[in-house]
This record gives structure tokens, sequence and C-alpha cells, in this order.
């Protein structure tokens, strides 16, 4: 199945690749899928391989977008996060962090 990409989703990704560029970081991946899911950017600025989650909002009426990444996401990641290692171990001497 595609993702079902919203206009508003496609311009925060885009947005939030942009500016990881401007901060001089490398995009390694974007909508990287395996079987456990998607993660949105993979971005790599040395000595650190950012996990990047874009949370796009129009305004804080329902909340920020940080506190939507509860702890069952945040697991999900996680596993993600390590099957991207795993299958790309060229990354693996860099520090993982999550965004």
């Amino acid at each position: 199945l595609d993702w079902p990409w919203t206009p508003l989703g496609r311009r925060g990704e885009n947005a939030a690749a942009r500016y990881l560029r401007r901060l001089g970081y490398r995009i390694v991946a974007r909508s990287y899928r395996c079987s456990l899911g998607e993660l949105d950017i993979v971005a790599r600025l040395d000595p650190v391989l950012a996990f990047v989650e874009v949370r796009t909002r129009v305004d804080a009426n329902h909340g920020e977008a940080w506190e939507t990444i509860r702890s069952k996401k945040q697991r999900k990641l996680t596993a993600l996060a390590a099957s991207f290692l795993k299958r790309h171990r060229q990354f693996a001497n860099l520090t993982p962090r999550f965004d």
C-alpha cells in the first residue's frame, strides 16, 4: 500500500528536509520503508545519524507535534532505526539520534 500522503504532510517533509540541509545535514533517505513501517527522513551530520519523524501542524489547537509521539510510536521508530542500521551497515559508526 502506498502511504496516503496529504499535501500538508508532503509539504512538511519537504520543509523539514530543506531545513536539515541548511543546517549542513546530508539526507540519506526519505520515506524509508520496510516491513515494520516507515522512517520519514534519515539525515547525517557527522558524527550523528538522525532519524527524523515529521509531524506537520497548521496550528497548536490540537496539541504540539511532539506530543503525538507516544511510547508505542517511540518503540516503533527504534525498531525501524535498528532495521535501517542493520541493512545499511556503512552508518554503524555514527551515533543515532531521534528528532
